[in-house]
């Protein structure tokens, strides 16, 4: 009697176990075909793509024309890592950031290179003190040239702004600077100026220039031509003696 109770037990559950396992199975191909996109691209395709962010050398159309292969398989097929990735690929594209909106609505925020200065080695430094390359023909004669050992660029970029702050306090801006492979700091400031930092203290050597540049100058009347901060306890600097015309005519009257 037992044995027949247990065996109808056993055979009402089994409909049951089969049912369930049947309708997992079917979850599971579904999301399967789903995120393949071998079903769904026709019910559910993207027809959206919106581009946001400060663009200045990327265009919306430049973006959807290389995702559009990537978002045809529809809404639950699209990978958004290899979008991301793509989309960084381009010229000027620093960062992507990408997510999709039900139903059919894919959303990217690009933030792009800005150069803030020329990399001597090729290419540009961008406001994250990157470096990064653009198509050929581009340059802008005005932003200040940065040279280093590549392994070392963000030491070179922290000395940058270094400078930039100390030597804008008495109104001088850098056109150059320069690591030697040893280390060493030089810089060539917009008026043809050259400084020599060397390796030891660079900053308070700075510091110790700045200090006494407007006096220096007050006092000499002339064009520095260069200043050696190398020194433990000053500076030498060289003065350009040449006379100009106008000078010699303000001498003869």
């Amino acid at each position: 009697m037992a044995d027949a109770q247990t065996s109808n037990i056993i055979g009402a559950m089994r409909p049951a176990w089969l049912l369930s396992l049947l309708g997992l199975v079917l979850v599971a191909l579904g999301s399967v075909w789903l995120s393949t996109g071998l079903v769904g691209s026709d019910q559910f395709p993207i027809r959206w793509v919106k581009v946001d962010g400060k663009l200045r050398h990327v265009s919306p159309p430049q973006v959807r024309a290389v995702i559009a292969p990537l978002a045809e398989n529809g809404f639950f097929a699209l990978d958004l890592g290899q979008i991301r990735r793509t989309v960084e690929d381009l010229p000027w594209v620093a960062n992507v950031s990408v997510r999709k909106r039900w139903p059919d609505v894919l959303q990217l925020e690009i933030d792009e290179h800005m150069a803030r200065a020329s990399w001597a080695g090729g290419g540009f430094i961008d406001q994250h003190g990157a470096v990064f390359s653009v198509p050929s023909g581009f340059a802008v004669d005005s932003l200040p040239v940065l040279g280093g050992p590549k392994d070392r660029v963000g030491e070179v970029v922290a000395m940058f702004n270094t400078l930039v702050d100390l030597l804008g306090s008495v109104g001088l801006d850098v056109r150059r600077l320069d690591m030697t492979p040893r280390g060493a700091w030089r810089v060539t400031l917009n008026s043809g100026t050259k400084l020599a930092l060397g390796r030891e203290a660079p900053i308070a050597r700075l510091e110790r220039f700045v200090r006494a540049y407007r006096g220096l100058m007050a006092r000499a009347q002339r064009r520095m031509l260069s200043a050696d901060l190398r020194y433990p306890n000053g500076f030498a600097v060289h003065w350009d003696n040449t006379t100009t015309a106008h000078e010699r005519r303000v001498a003869g009257n």
